[in-house]
């Protein structure tokens, strides 16, 4: 039987190579003399995402920065693409040149476990800071389940390097300590600086969004380990009749994987009147993009506390919580979070989506989560409290 190379075992073969070159450059990064840089980087250093892209943007506006700043991205295409855009600032880590530039830089910042450069301890050497790419709905980290003992040794050098990583309240403090295995005294209480991207949406290009009378609803589920997300698994499932209710009501549900997955949705589905794709492809950074839904469906992913400071109705398609739950795992208060009750049928969506399109919907759970979970400032003050509390910066 041969052996399926997953995504996953793709990233656990550079995340292991990239560890075995970390005792070297550790060692050299103690010999440097450190410049005022600021280095950021996202998930395999591969990709231009996540919190670490909008802090990137937010210091590149800002002229005390714009000429320190870079961006670690071992993918040439884009970063020649992203040189034109921001020229000079964004780099690999392939090159021993570029490797000792990014060890002297005074602060690192990264969207994932990958640093801008592999090395070990460096909150000893530098401000390092892990921002994450979402709070925690789902259990992550060493709180999944059957966590490996080689995957705890590698969490144990990897999480060496923070100086902090963030949550957005204090609800979540356990779950991050337990998850990166990090003392709370590492934990900063910060807003995501991609949170603030929802205060200042950027357009979508698709004449649907200019009709003011339509309705649009996000469907966005976090990817399985273990198998691909099913849409509208629905027993009483019958597309044309949803499709003629969306019409009539004129709503529109637009439905958001991960790009690797697009692949697998149902062209039934796709066909359906009033159901589009919202493509990661041409939508990267979906945070840009939520303030122009009106509602959203989704599980246990953390686009849900995001979504949550618009106040607007969220709906749970969590079709398989009990073999999630087994698998993954979610934070020990999951139902509590929950605005709504999971939606178990088609008869039920359309009855909840007939109440978002006239407004009946009670939000004071949305309410009630959006405090528990998300730092208590307004979305258009995330970006200068972000920086002026990591940078003792004022703007």
């Amino acid at each position: 039987m041969m052996f399926k190379v997953t995504p996953k075992h793709k990233h656990s073969l550079l995340r292991g190579s990239l560890f075995l070159l970390s005792p070297l450059f550790t060692l050299i990064s103690f010999f440097l003399k450190k410049n005022d840089a600021v280095v950021l980087t996202s998930s395999l250093n591969k990709e231009f995402s996540d919190n670490t892209r909008a802090l990137f943007e937010a210091l590149y506006a800002r002229p005390e920065f714009r000429n320190r700043v870079y961006f670690v991205l071992n993918d040439t295409e884009k970063a020649a693409l992203l040189n034109q855009q921001y020229p000079g600032r964004f780099l690999n880590n392939t090159s021993f040149k570029n490797i000792l530039f990014i060890l002297r830089a005074k602060y690192w910042f990264s969207s994932a476990l990958e640093m801008p450069a592999p090395a070990l301890f460096q909150r000893f050497r530098r401000t390092v800071i892990h921002l994450g790419h979402g709070m925690l709905y789902k259990r992550i980290g060493l709180r999944e389940q059957g966590v490996s003992w080689y995957k705890r040794i590698y969490y144990f050098f990897i999480t060496s390097n923070f100086s902090y990583t963030i949550a957005t309240t204090e609800f979540f403090l356990d779950e991050i300590a337990q998850g990166f295995g990090v003392p709370k005294e590492r934990i900063l209480l910060l807003p995501q600086p991609k949170t603030a991207l929802l205060a200042t949406p950027a357009s979508i290009n698709n004449s649907l969004f200019n009709d003011t009378s339509a309705t649009h609803v996000l469907h966005a589920p976090t990817w399985r380990p273990y198998a691909d997300v099913q849409l509208m698994p629905f027993a009483d499932q019958d597309l044309p009749a949803l499709g003629e209710f969306l019409e009539q009501h004129n709503i529109h549900i637009w439905i958001r994987v991960h790009p690797r997955n697009e692949q697998h949705i149902d062209e039934a589905l796709l066909a359906t009147k009033n159901i589009h794709l919202f493509s990661g492809r041409d939508y990267s950074e979906v945070n840009a993009y939520l303030a122009h839904f009106a509602a959203l469906i989704t599980d246990y992913s953390s686009i849900y506390f995001d979504f949550l400071t618009l106040q607007r109705p969220v709906l749970f398609l969590d079709y398989d919580l009990d073999l999630y739950v087994r698998k993954v795992g979610v934070v020990d208060r999951y139902q509590e979070l929950k605005s709504e009750v999971s939606t178990l049928s088609q008869a039920q969506l359309i009855e909840q989506l007939a109440a978002i399109k006239c407004g009946d919907v009670n939000l004071t759970k949305i309410q009630q989560a959006n405090a528990l979970v998300n730092f208590n400032i307004p979305n258009e003050e995330i970006i200068n409290y972000v920086i002026e509390t990591l940078f003792g910066i004022k703007k």
